[in-house]
């Protein structure tokens, strides 16, 4: 009876051996500079645009889960005016554009868009509140909903990224989109290089940005089936489990405005 629960017991570690995984995810942070954000050019009809480059090395490469883009220090009168993305250019040189945002309340609303402003530290990821219900005319809970109000600030916080133009309200905040920054990076190397962009697209508001940064993290890998397991009942009595070495925080930023 001792010898039966002795090896089912050994049974049971190496079957619960066989499902856990070798390594947890890792958050791995990459910072970029700020940059002004210029008005548009109505006189050549050229968008304002203000980048910040991040460079991952291959040393620090690792295949991404999920990713969040942080914009501190955004402030832009009338958002409805912006567009932003995140760019990944790998080291063949294939690049994959995911929006973070496009031109809050542009559509049914006047052509310019929704009239809020950001000021604050921002968060886009593959979940998070709707900007569009956060601002000032497509709010129900602020008391201005459908009205131009441009004094009104979109609170500082998480956002879910979406890839349509102007409206969001579809958006489940618990749940990724098609478009989310998860379902267009993930499986992906991090090595390359990560752009930033925000385009101004209409007249008379400007705006700037401190600093950026990238929060991935990384996939986690499975072992294969059986073998982890077959260590396991190999070392009868024994406890062991593999871990890696937490990622160093890459510190390699670059910048641009045009």
């Amino acid at each position: 009876m001792i010898r039966r629960l002795l090896e089912t017991s050994v049974l049971t570690m190496a079957t619960m051996a066989i499902s856990l995984p070798i390594a947890s995810a890792q958050d791995f942070i990459a910072n970029g500079l700020g940059a002004d954000i210029p008005d548009f050019n109505s006189a050549n009809n050229v968008p304002g645009n203000a980048t910040s480059t991040i460079t991952i090395t291959a040393e620090d490469s690792f295949t991404i889960g999920d990713l969040a883009v942080s914009i501190n220090g955004l402030t832009h009168t009338w958002v409805g005016d912006l567009i932003a993305t995140i760019s990944h250019t790998d080291a063949s040189g294939d690049t994959e554009v995911a929006t973070l945002f496009n031109r809050v309340g542009r559509g049914d609303f006047p052509g310019d868009g929704d009239a809020s402003n950001f000021d604050g530290d921002y968060v886009f990821a593959s979940t998070g509140a709707s900007l569009w219900t956060e601002s000032a005319q497509g709010s129900s809970g602020n008391g201005t909903q459908g009205e131009i109000d441009d004094d009104f600030v979109i609170t500082p916080g998480t956002y879910a990224n979406v890839n349509s133009l102007g409206f969001d309200n579809n958006t489940d905040p618990n749940t990724p989109s098609p478009t989310s920054l998860a379902a267009i990076f993930a499986g992906r190397q991090s090595e390359g290089e990560w752009v930033l962009r925000i385009t101004d697209n209409d007249v008379n508001d400007i705006g700037s940005f401190a600093s950026t940064a990238l929060q991935f993290t990384e996939a986690t890998a499975v072992p294969e089936p059986g073998s982890l397991g077959l260590a396991v009942v190999a070392s009868v009595g024994g406890f062991f489990y593999i871990r890696r070495k937490k990622r160093a925080v890459d510190t390699d930023t670059q910048s641009q405005s045009s």
